[in-house]
């Protein structure tokens, strides 16, 4: 009996996949751009703990630090004693009315956009923003997100 099952995945559904998501990522890339990359990620995550920190709830920030740690969202719910729907209402936001409500991504997505539209730079380097403002872009393509995070990488690693 086999653990696993095999999955066929169209051309467009390996597009959309996260290259680090997979579990030859370190084998697909030299060394220096695993380095480069977790520098890039240890220059974004104070800034996005910034975010969290002072524009989301405490329980969203609750739930986006479990949510950080890999939890699934029912291990979530069983840490904090609240149901999984409930997590994910915390997270992606529900409906009501037609409206679209709450939900930490979104408000991140949204702080991320508000200051850089607005020009206002809370946080120590204006360019994170921007280049996090421009990642989350629906309509972004593979080769811009890299030029994109090639051009942080530039920025600090010498």
């Amino acid at each position: 009996m086999s653990l696993s099952q095999e999955i066929h995945l169209d051309h467009e559904q390996w597009e959309n996949m996260s290259e680090d998501s997979t579990r030859f990522y370190e084998y697909n890339h030299s060394k220096e751009d695993r380095d480069n990359r977790e520098s890039i990620v240890s220059e974004i995550i104070p800034t996005i703990n910034r975010i969290i920190y002072f524009h989301l709830t405490p329980r969203q920030s609750q739930v986006m630090s479990l949510y950080r740690k890999e939890l699934t969202q029912i291990n979530i719910a069983k840490i904090l004693g609240i149901s999984q729907p409930t997590v994910s209402q915390h997270l992606n936001g529900k409906r009501r009315n037609g409206k679209k409500i709450g939900g930490s991504f979104r408000r991140i997505r949204r702080k991320i956009h508000e200051h850089t539209s607005k020009g206002i730079w809370p946080y120590e380097d204006k360019r994170i923003l921007i280049a996090l403002d421009l990642l989350l872009d629906k309509n972004i393509t593979h080769r811009r997100a890299l030029s994109i995070l090639d051009s942080v990488v530039k920025k600090y690693i010498r």
